[in-house]
């Protein structure tokens, strides 16, 4: 098993009987559907899965490859860092910098800082967060994608990025 990949019970069996091709051409970043998948298995084993006929805000969705497989099977699913942009001192990782400035890694945020968001708001509560483990996996089915924006991020990958790159796991219940 390749470095910084985990083992899972689950083989994501749902996301992996996606038409491969079909995925590599909808996505937009790493592998969203993993991504949703793992969230969606974990809220079901911590006894907050979605109701039948409950409503979901999918964000960000790009072709909608997401919401597809939100409406047929969900939480929220946020890339980030391990840590905050501004801890490197204006000089990125190497691993890092071979594909993005610091202005592009701005937005992602690591899980400490989302917990202060969300602490700070009065209108819900954190009922879990936390790193998946299938992010390195995820991402790996990016930048395999023939996709220009992939051929990009593929050097950061290659070199090490994975050890930096996190997606973490968000489920709020509104107050």
């Amino acid at each position: 098993m390749p470095d910084g990949m985990s083992t899972r019970p689950n083989p994501l069996s749902r996301s992996n009987g996606y038409d491969s091709a079909l995925v590599h051409e909808l996505i937009m970043g790493p592998n969203p559907l993993k991504l949703c998948e793992e969230t969606l298995d974990d809220a079901a084993a911590h006894g907050s899965g979605l109701a039948p006929g409950s409503l979901v805000l999918d964000l960000g969705s790009g072709s909608g490859l997401t919401s597809a497989f939100l409406a047929a099977h969900i939480y929220l699913a946020i890339s980030g860092l391990s840590c905050d942009v501004a801890d490197f001192g204006g000089a990125l990782p190497p691993e890092l910098s071979c594909s993005w400035t610091p202005e592009q890694l701005e937005y992602l945020w690591p899980r400490g800082r989302w917990e202060r968001l969300f602490a700070a708001e009065g209108d819900v509560r954190v009922e879990r967060i936390r790193d998946l483990s299938c992010n390195d996996e995820a991402w790996r089915d990016w930048v395999a994608c023939d996709n220009p924006y992939a051929a990009g991020d593929r050097a950061a990958i290659e070199a090490g990025a994975l050890a930096w790159l996190t997606t973490t796991e968000v489920v709020l219940r509104r107050l």
